[in-house]
């Protein structure tokens, strides 16, 4: 069975065998961004082609054109065919190391000869790309294979057109030479989705590659021991960075996280837009913090004196070889390198620093103050060791040709032979000066000296009068040629050596011949003011030489004569050391020896000579106007005027026989002397005037009138625009400037009384916007606007945590103004004013719901974010206690639900030991309860409570509980002595000992009673007095009750001797009949009443 699949990068059909399809799964199309998914049906498959490509209507043959582009698959690099992931090799079973194309799939599945383009995705799996698999160079020894296998690597470099690492997320490292002479490789190669850390040596050098995004995890570019550039021979390449380009733009940027830079890693290609752009105009390049080494010739390209290559941190300059940004010492391969700040660059080794500055101007941003008459008139940012034309906009140092030095005001017009300007570290510093100085600082004071010694004037001569430069020279046989130098401060015969401030002059002669040292030059020569290599001869005072025969003619090209004009400067009759003015030499060696110039000037003087028979010359001096040709005139032959020469801004009035135009020559009567004649041009200037055109502003300014060569001032700009700032007068109303402000102008037409219209040239103000949290979080990089340009606001990236972003205010709490990404204008019209934007938060509401314990909501309320919720009355359930809710809700910062929180009570019942309820109390569950006072019982001591208490889980009943008093029973005798001691229980009894015994008594019980024992007692025998017995005698007549004796504690005695006892029971008494033994018949028989105490009695009885 075919299996059917769209594969393309665009739109391409592939058919294959069945063994194709897994391979031809989830093929990726690049031009469309679109995955179309495995069908074993065709038809199925094209019916999702309209998500593929709009371009195809429902009125086209969908089939014919899949299958038109399948046919053309490969054939084009806009549709280039896609080698899959099955496609491709691995370095072994497993290895997630890319090696190249299988060559059997490539076989298999690649039949068509016409298929020349083909791309490839980097799958998701790859770690790492070996060396050189498609590069050419691998292939160089015959057919390589992978992994230990015999599979062989397929061959398609010189038809790979593209590279698509989108999905190559765990892509780590690409070796050496892995696209190195692939020349149809293009495109922009976008490596930011990957985690690459190291890119080899010569990785795209020869590729067609037009950009480079790198990742942010690079680490290493380059080989640190080879001379293989990574980029070199990308003759397309236009920029390397974090980013895509804009437009043309061309620039290199590198990522944080560099730490080292090979060898040659960023040369580039001579006719590379990158190269171009360093050559012409310089790029600025700053070097991370986090790079600790950079190579030999790095960053070698040669003639990019231009580039800056700034320095984040001074230990990149330690990690860096002395040549690691130029390759040679010549200084037009002098690039600059800009430490971060001037204590940095004086901490640096000197070392290194001087071996680097033979390759690189090493410099730091400078501050120069410009001081006039003690007041300083300007500061300026500059690079130390580096010409001041480099200016500081918006953080980026760049390169302004047309730069000027400030100027002060006032200033008095110098002596003659003197000019004012600015001097530091005792030169002159002019708009290309060099910022050099015995001892660097950061800030470098520049102060005006209006005494600088002027150049001389220097005018050809020929036979001792200044002559007109012509080429060549024609010179009479045994005339002279030379300099004519003049200055104001020139010695004379009136100088006083000794102490007057004066110039002389010395002169060079050099002869060349064909490009080399002419005959009067050599060692042979006999003229000692011509220079001689050999000899080193001091200059001469000679200022012109003599031309002796036609062998003396130097007649341009690569012969002439030429003279070094040396000036000499004596202060106050002190000489100067060196020269104050040489001129140039316009050779660059001299007898295979370089000469020392070091020209202060850039002009120089080379004579063309034709030395020709004895004739007279006459010089047409056009005074500026346009050159007329001398005439050589016979002695005494008329002159032939000349044509009438022209001169811009002029009106010619003759030729005159002095410079000052005070005697006209007439052509038509005077004839030619014996001796050269130069006649002057007369010309007057012509007078115009200038209209002044407010070009959009308001105001009104009057024309001013001017007259030709002569300088004047522009009318002060009296218009004005709301929202510009007037920056000058050009010619055109959409010109650039080309007057400044009151600047002194000449010759703006050379046309007599013509007007010329000045139109002011307005800047549109800028300004920045600073975008302000208020009090959220985040930061955001300030915009830069333009008035009168409309322009989106950045997007907001500021947070505040529980509220939204609703836009901008133009004050901190203020109502919205402004929405995110709004297009504005004009906020401001003031240049250069930054106005801040506050951010508006608006805090969000959430709903905070109290539910009960069963779910049901209490309350629902919205609140602000970071504000407190205020909680319904504290709800009830039976048999529970209310404890409080389950979350705090003093701070909401989200939706939040709120619960009730119960605990289950239980009544504890403490009672008596009788019944009686001593405490009701209701306690949470699992805790205890509280006991009342303990309860007292008579005879008894608290011993508890009959059940637990501390931990309840239940309804409980606590009831007291007691234990029964014991107390002591002592039972002494009448002497104290303790007969028995006996423990006995309240309310009960003690067991009384045997009844004790005294001689003489007789024992009668105890004191007190013991059968109901209340406390601790003490229980004492009680005794009576035993007596003799009495003998009987006649009865006495008995006494009727009541009267005789007393009855109470009375002892009577039997007849017969036999005790009575009278029981004494305390008050009250018992009378007991006792019957005495004896006979009835005895009339003397006593009856006796014995009392006994009820006490005793109740005792006894017991």
């Amino acid at each position: 069975m075919k299996a059917k699949k769209l594969l393309a990068m665009g739109l391409t059909v592939l058919i294959g065998t069945a063994s194709t399809s897994s391979m031809l799964c989830n093929t990726v199309f690049a031009q469309e961004n679109t995955h179309i998914e495995e069908s074993t049906d065709l038809d199925e498959t094209l019916d999702t082609t309209e998500n593929i490509s709009p371009k195809l209507t429902d009125n086209h043959d969908i089939t014919s054109t899949v299958n038109a582009m399948a046919n053309t698959a490969g054939t084009s690099a806009d549709n280039p065919l896609v080698i899959p992931e099955e496609g491709l090799l691995w370095d072994g079973n497993g290895s997630t190391v890319l090696k190249g194309v299988n060559s059997e799939w490539y076989k298999t599945n690649v039949t068509d000869a016409g298929v020349q383009f083909v791309a490839i995705k980097i799958p998701e799996k790859t770690t790492e790309i070996y060396a050189s698999v498609f590069s050419p160079n691998i292939y160089a020894s015959g057919t390589p294979t992978a992994g230990g296998s015999s599979v062989k690597i397929a061959n398609i470099v010189d038809k790979l057109v593209a590279v698509d690492f989108s999905a190559a997320t765990n892509l780590t490292k690409i070796n050496k030479q892995v696209f190195y002479d692939a020349k149809k490789l293009g495109g922009v190669i976008d490596l930011r989705n990957t985690k690459i850390t190291e890119i080899g040596g010569n990785t795209f050098n020869g590729t067609a590659i037009t950009g480079v995004i790198l990742p942010s995890t690079l680490t290493s570019i380059g080989s640190l021991d080879s001379n293989m550039a990574v980029f070199g021979n990308c003759s397309n390449l236009a920029f390397i960075g974090m980013r895509d380009a804009v437009g043309d733009e061309n620039f290199l940027e590198l990522p944080q996280s560099l730490t080292t830079i090979g060898k040659y890693a960023f040369s580039f290609s001579g006719s590379s837009p990158i190269y171009q752009k360093m050559k012409n105009d310089g790029l600025v390049v700053s070097i991370p913090a986090s790079v600790t080494t950079i190579k030999a010739s790095a960053f070698s390209n040669s003639q990019c004196s231009k580039n800056i290559f700034v320095l984040e941190d001074a230990s990149s300059f330690e990690g860096a070889d002395k040549d690691a940004f130029s390759n040679s010492t010549w200084e037009s391969n002098r690039p600059t390198v800009l430490f971060p700040n001037f204590s940095t660059y004086q901490n640096a080794d000197e070392t290194k620093k001087n071996a680097m500055a033979s390759y690189a101007n090493l410099s730091y941003g400078v501050t120069l103050n410009f001081v006039y008459n003690g007041l300083s008139i300007a500061t300026e940012q500059k690079l130390y060791n580096n010409t001041v034309q480099y200016v500081k906009k918006n953080g980026v140092w760049s390169l302004d040709e047309h730069y000027e030095l400030p100027k002060p005001t006032g200033v008095p017009t110098p002596a003659a032979g003197y000019y004012g300007g600015w001097e530091l570290d005792g030169k002159e510093l002019t708009a290309d000066s060099q910022i050099s100085v015995t001892s660097p600082a950061d800030t470098l004071t520049v102060t005006w000296k209006n005494d600088f010694v002027s150049e001389p004037n220097v005018e050809y001569s020929m036979n001792g009068q200044p002559i007109s430069q012509s080429s060549p020279y024609n010179v009479q046989r045994f005339g002279t040629i030379g300099v004519q130098v003049t200055h104001p401060l020139m010695k004379n015969e009136n100088t006083n050596e000794s102490t007057d401030t004066y110039v002389e002059f010395e002169y060079y002669w050099f002869d060349i011949q064909n490009g080399t040292v002419g005959e009067r030059s050599k060692a042979t020569g006999t003229e000692d003011y011509f220079y001689r290599e050999s000899t080193q001869n001091v200059p001469t005072t000679v200022s012109e030489i003599p031309m002796r025969t036609e062998a003396d003619t130097r007649t341009g090209g690569t012969n002439y004569y030429c003279v070094q004009v040396l000036g000499k400067l004596v202060v106050n009759g002190v000489p100067q050391s060196g020269y104050y003015y040489k001129s140039l030499v316009p050779i660059i060696s001299f007898g295979g020896h370089p000469i020392n110039n070091n020209a202060t000037t850039d002009k120089d003087y080379i004579f063309n000579v034709n030395v020709v028979p004895a004739q007279f010359t006459v010089n047409f001096d056009s005074q500026g106007g346009s050159i007329v040709a001398e005439q050589s005139v016979e002695y005494d032959n008329l002159i032939q005027e000349p044509t009438v020469p022209t001169k811009e801004g002029y009106t010619f009035a003759g030729w005159y026989k002095e410079a000052a135009c005070q005697n006209k020559w007439d052509f038509a009567t005077e004839k030619m002397p014996a001796n050269a004649v130069t006649l002057y041009a007369k010309w007057e200037a012509n007078a115009y005037s200038v209209g002044f055109n407010a070009n959009g502003g308001t105001g009104t300014m009057s024309e001013q009138a001017f007259v030709y060569d002569t300088a004047q001032g522009l009318e002060t700009n009296k218009f004005t625009k709301e929202g510009y700032t007037f920056k000058g007068w050009s010619t055109t109303t959409d010109g650039q400037v080309v007057y400044a402000d009151g600047e002194s102008v000449k010759n703006l037409t050379s046309v007599p009384n013509e007007t010329v219209t000045l139109y002011a040239v307005w800047e549109a103000n800028a300004y920045s916007v600073e975008f302000n949290a208020n009090s959220g979080t985040g930061t955001m990089p300030s915009q830069a606007f333009v008035y009168d340009t409309a322009q989106a606001l950045e997007t907001n990236r500021f947070t505040k945590e529980g509220y939204t972003f609703k836009g901008w205010s133009t004050i901190v709490n203020g109502q919205v103004m402004y929405t995110d990404g709004a297009t504005v204008n004009n906020l401001t019209a003031t240049n250069h004013d930054t106005v801040t934007l506050y951010a508006v938060w608006e805090a969000n509401q959430y709903t905070v719901t109290f539910k009960d314990w069963d779910g049901s909501v209490l309350k629902t309320e919205q609140v602000a974010y970071n504000t407190a919720a205020t909680a319904p009355a504290a709800p009830t359930r039976e048999g529970y206690r209310f404890t409080g809710w389950d979350k705090t809700f003093d701070v909401i910062t989200g939706d939040t639900e709120i619960t009730a929180q119960y605990i289950k009570t239980w009544t504890v019942t403490f009672k008596d030991e009788d019944g009686t309820v001593l405490k009701t109390e209701i306690v949470d569950e699992g805790t205890g309860a509280t006991a009342p006072t303990e309860p007292a019982k008579e005879g008894h001591t608290f011993a508890g409570w009959n059940a637990a208490f501390d931990n309840v889980t239940e309804d409980t009943v606590v009831t007291a509980t007691y234990t029964v008093n014991q107390y002591t029973v002592t039972f002494k005798d009448w002497d104290g002595s303790v007969l028995k001691t006996e423990q006995v229980a309240y309310n009960t009894g003690a067991s009384a000992p045997t009844e004790p015994n005294r001689e003489g008594y007789r024992f009668t019980g105890w004191d007190v009673s013991f059968e109901n024992i209340m406390g601790d007692t003490i229980v004492t025998a009680q005794y009576e007095k035993e007596e003799s017995i009495v003998p009987p005698t006649e009865p006495e007549q008995p006494q009727a009750p009541g009267q005789g004796g007393e009855m109470n504690n009375t002892e009577i005695k039997t007849q017969t001797g036999a005790n009575l006892e009278a029981a004494k029971t305390g008050d009250d008494f018992i009378v007991e009949p006792l019957l005495v033994t004896g006979g009835i018949s005895s009339i003397a028989a006593t009856i006796a009443f014995f009392f006994r105490k009820k006490e005793k009695l109740n005792h006894k009885e017991k």
